[in-house]
């Protein structure tokens, strides 16, 4: 029985009650009030939780095929008999509107860095302040978080801060930047990749850190174009340039996937293909298949073990995925995916 037959049935009990107390209220006829009284109850909870139940199913997410809106113009489409689940790991704020660059990664916990001066951690429901400022930010293992400036990189060391004002930091410095406008991204194998302008070329590069004393850094790529973002394993090494995904092996370059309508923000290489964010989206990539499964504006991504964490810019609230390995089992070519308004 669907909601619309469970209200006409509430409708028939209230009548029939209105009916009865216009009558003669004998003891057979206030048995039968309290019955159809008792009767109304019941359909009334039944209707609540079906109102609930709807409304839970509006904020979670379940099989490909479906638009299931968990947010204001969010989506998520998932495969259809997969073992994926979609969670909550930090409920969003409500009415958020960013005031600047919002940077997001996961080492053992979620860290959600904005306005170039301030991390949070969600999860311990704390802000710390990085007094000279920072430009990038990105996570290696489980306890490696680094912050980069105009001039180097490095972890954070506490600062003294007076009484009841917020914790503060400084960049401990690990190693000075090559590249101006510098950006970090971490990879498989605790490698670290920083993208920027060449000063003297004034072309963009894409860089590798050896963490080896003496420190220094080995160049994969260059482009004109600005280097969007960059993933891999040290080894087998990825860059984004605008809409392109260029995979660089063995020091041989080729196009690895062109996306048809937006540059690529970030891309993060799991070992069996690539997970990517867009100014609209989420995707993974595998055999040069690509299929969007997450709609919102600006998400951010961050892949731990086997589960895909994502950032919705809009609210940083934070979802995860589980078991989005099984994303290989399906080689789809789905370029894009209209949705109902």
């Amino acid at each position: 029985m669907n909601l619309s037959d469970y209200i006409k049935r509430v409708r028939n009990l209230a009548n029939t009650l209105k009916n009865m107390l216009l009558n003669k209220f004998s003891e057979y006829t206030l048995r039968n009030i309290g019955l159809y009284f008792k009767k109304l109850i019941f359909m009334k909870k039944i209707i609540i939780l079906v109102i609930l139940t709807v409304f839970i199913s509006l904020h979670t997410c379940k099989t490909y095929g479906q638009d299931i809106k968990i947010l204001p113009n969010t989506t998520i489409i998932l495969p259809k008999h997969s073992s994926m689940k979609v969670t909550w790991v930090v409920l969003p704020i409500e009415n958020y509107k960013a005031k600047g660059d919002v940077q997001f990664c996961f080492s053992s916990k979620p860290i959600i860095a904005y306005d170039s001066k301030y991390v949070l951690f969600p999860k311990e429901n704390m802000i710390v302040i990085v007094n000279e400022g920072f430009n990038s930010m990105a996570c290696l293992g489980d306890d490696i978080v680094l912050f980069a400036n105009n001039e180097y990189f490095g972890f954070l060391s506490p600062q003294k801060s007076k009484e009841h004002t917020m914790p503060q930091a400084y960049i401990q410095p690990i190693a000075k930047l090559p590249l101006a406008q510098a950006k970090m991204y971490g990879g498989l194998n605790n490698t670290l990749y920083v993208v920027g302008i060449d000063s003297n070329s004034s072309l963009y590069k894409a860089l590798i850190f050896n963490n080896k004393k003496p420190y220094s850094y080995n160049a994969i790529f260059y482009s004109k174009e600005n280097i969007n973002c960059a993933s891999g394993d040290g080894t087998i090494n990825f860059v984004g340039v605008d809409k392109t995904i260029w995979k660089i092996n063995n020091n041989q370059k080729n196009i690895y996937y062109i996306h048809k309508k937006e540059k690529f923000n970030q891309i993060i290489y799991s070992g069996y293909g690539i997970f990517y964010t867009t100014d609209s989206s989420a995707g993974f990539i595998q055999n040069g298949y690509g299929m969007e499964f997450i709609f919102t504006n600006k998400p951010q991504i961050a892949l731990k073990d086997n589960e895909l964490y994502i950032l919705l810019g809009d609210s940083l609230g934070i979802i995860s995925i589980s078991n989005v390995n099984e994303f290989r089992m399906y080689d789809l070519p789905i370029k894009s995916i209209k949705l109902k308004e």
